[in-house]
């Protein structure tokens, strides 16, 4: 799991440093702030299959590079606070590393654009110990 979360990080970034040099465009980013809701949080093979979860935050960043008139390619990595469970110890978060395509249709008043994205989800435990499940 480890290995898998460094190699991750280590491409993202690497797509990050080398952008600029690779593709002869602009280079942009995006830095985000997000609210997770309260919602369920679903454990397989547990005796209950949902528990609640308290709200949390997130802190994003994503970079693209332009690769055509209306294509860009970028990464980006979400970094969750972590968020507790509620009647059960111990919190949880996810770092989800990805990485994007972008499709722009440009027009007089309007940009929209579509993004198409593909990456790993971690899931970690902060404190290292297990997250004990309510009885």
């Amino acid at each position: 799991m480890k290995k898998m979360m460094i190699l991750a990080i280590l491409s993202a970034l690497l797509v990050l440093f080398t952008m600029n040099s690779t593709f002869a465009g602009a280079v942009g980013g995006t830095v985000k702030v997000g609210i997770d809701m309260a919602g369920d949080h679903e454990v397989s093979g547990a005796e209950n299959e949902t528990w609640d979860v308290d709200t949390g935050f997130s802190l994003s960043g994503e970079v693209f590079g332009k690769i055509g008139n209306n294509f860009d390619v970028g990464a980006g990595i979400n970094i969750q606070i972590p968020r507790s469970v509620e009647d059960a110890e111990g919190d949880f978060m996810f770092i989800p590393v990805y990485g994007m395509i972008r499709a722009r249709i440009e027009t007089e008043n309007v940009a929209p654009y579509f993004i198409g994205q593909l990456g790993y989800n971690f899931y970690l435990v902060p404190e290292r110990k297990p997250l004990f499940l309510p009885t």
